[in-house]
């Protein structure tokens, strides 16, 4: 069976290497729609052109904090991609509250 690849672009576990894939978890993209709303809005390029369900987000672009524990299998519920996006913006979810921070970040500092 092949492993599903990362969305994020230039990600290399977007690569169709399986072997390479292998050795970094790929998460399926969440059931809870607001959650998968703000996945796509972070991690998918724009003009992606394939379906999302078909692809998932690596390891990579998650913190050790978005962790259930540290062998980084099983994600936080509300844990969402932030790290190595490739897009300039860092988000994160405010402490206490629903609203979202973008901000903006050098290239190469994600």
């Amino acid at each position: 069976m092949m492993g599903r690849r990362c969305v994020v672009k230039e990600c290399q576990n977007s690569k169709s290497n399986y072997m390479q894939r292998a050795t970094c978890p790929v998460h399926r993209f969440p059931k809870d729609l607001e959650l998968k709303r703000l996945w796509i809005t972070t991690a998918v390029p724009e003009n992606f052109g394939h379906n999302v369900e078909n692809y998932g987000v690596c390891q990579l672009h998650f913190y050790d904090k978005d962790y259930v524990n540290k062998n980084k299998i099983r994600l936080l519920k509300h844990a969402h991609p932030s790290r190595n996006l490739n897009i300039g913006v860092r988000v994160t979810l405010q402490n206490n509250s629903d609203a979202l921070i973008f901000e903006a970040i050098p290239p190469g500092t994600n």
